[in-house]
């Protein structure tokens, strides 16, 4: 039952050449980093667009 969590095989080599030899940009290397970094990306923008709607809310004093 718990052979598929502790008896994995180890592919940090093949991690370590697949990353070192790809050219795209550090965060985008791993598996999802395109992924994780347009998610970030997104929710980041959409708070910007909050935080601004806010400041002109409070400065039209709605």
């Amino acid at each position: 039952m718990l052979n598929a969590i502790f008896n994995n095989a180890n592919t940090v080599l093949e991690q370590q050449k697949r990353v070192q030899a790809s050219t795209d940009k550090i965060y985008y290397r791993m598996p999802r980093g395109k992924l994780y970094v347009r998610s970030y990306v997104a929710v980041w923008g959409m708070t910007m667009v909050g935080t601004a709607a806010g400041i002109v809310a409070l400065v039209r004093g709605q």
